[in-house]
């Protein structure tokens, strides 16, 4: 993965919103030694019952178990079992992660890099359309997803959206442009200089994703973002980004990792390092915001995120975060 970094800079966007341990299967090189008997007698070469106890050679050997005798399996009362897959007999089953995926729908998704090229199409494409990431990554993952906004004069927030696991191939198109739907139809006229303003509470969706992933192993957040982040409370505000810092860790300490991809529509602060740090349980550098007494550090993390820097790159983007999340990285 790529890491990213921003400059220090403020600019207020139009609109703006918004892990397991090692697994892999462990060879076995050999199946139970043999007891009793005389030792492998018959042969000379490895699990024929020669010199090496009736192993079966190295994971098991061949398709016949502990071969080489008068009799298959001689030389003692357990034969050197393996298989016929080299390296079975036991091991880990490795990990089965479980993620939510986070979307914000807001201006900022729908107006960058440009309306007619935009990181909503590019994500949805990504994850949904012909040879997409959900068929791809389907049989490796557990999937749900979130996709959540927040629209002036209405009363609850976050508003969301959301799609239970096991999201498959096939499972977001629709939704996708259900919600691409409901955007146009409630900013008309679409012209973003005249459009109603439509943002996204990223603290909001995070403490709404941990109690989705709440007691569940191997468990990500996968947070898809653009711009200075709002609140429930706030819009346009680069304070918003201390309170996501604080979701995101309060993720970390439930035991859930939170994993990045930001889409750019202004330049803004540290908000996706920190973001990303905060997801790894690292150190958050201090960017001097608001908070007085908010804890940040003399020695911040360096956590990988993805920041593709056109809407061409966001699939390779996502199929590097959902890589590593399926190999527990």
């Amino acid at each position: 993965m790529r890491s990213a970094s921003f400059a220090l800079f403020f600019a207020v966007p139009l609109t703006l919103a918004v892990a397991c341990g090692g697994g892999g299967l462990v060879p076995s090189d050999t199946g139970p030694l043999p007891t009793g008997g005389t030792t492998g007698s018959g042969g000379a070469a490895p699990g024929s019952g020669g010199g090496l106890p009736a192993s079966g050679g190295l994971g098991g050997g061949g398709a016949v178990e502990g071969s080489g005798g008068d009799a298959p399996g001689t030389g003692g009362d357990v034969s050197g079992t393996g298989g016929d897959v080299a390296g079975t007999g036991g091991g880990s089953p490795g990990c089965a992660p479980r993620v939510h995926l986070l979307l914000q729908r807001s201006g900022a998704m729908f107006d960058y890099p440009a309306v007619e090229d935009n990181w909503w199409d590019a994500v949805g494409n990504a994850m949904d359309g012909d040879g997409g990431l959900l068929g791809e990554f389907g049989d490796q993952i557990d999937l749900s997803v979130s996709i959540f906004t927040k629209v002036q004069d209405e009363g609850s927030c976050p508003l969301a959206t959301s799609v239970p696991a096991p999201v498959g191939d096939g499972g977001l198109t629709d939704v996708m442009q259900a919600e691409e739907d409901d955007f146009n139809a409630l900013r008309d006229p679409p012209v973003p200089e005249d459009a109603k303003k439509i943002d996204a509470p990223v603290p909001e969706a995070v403490d709404a994703a941990v109690t989705v992933l709440s007691g569940v192993e191997d468990a990500y957040i996968l947070l898809a973002i653009s711009g200075t982040p709002d609140s429930c409370e706030a819009n346009d505000n680069p304070c918003i980004a201390e309170e996501v810092f604080t979701a995101v860790q309060a993720a970390h300490a439930a035991g859930i990792e939170t994993r990045l991809i930001y889409l750019s529509s202004t330049d803004t602060a540290l908000y996706p390092e920190g973001v990303a740090n905060a997801g790894a349980g690292l150190g958050i550098e201090n960017i001097n915001i608001c908070t007085p007494g908010f804890e940040y550090s003399d020695t911040p993390g360096d956590a990988p995120f993805e920041a593709p820097a056109d809407t061409a790159s966001v699939e390779q983007s996502l199929r590097d975060l959902l890589t590593d999340i399926a190999a527990c990285n």
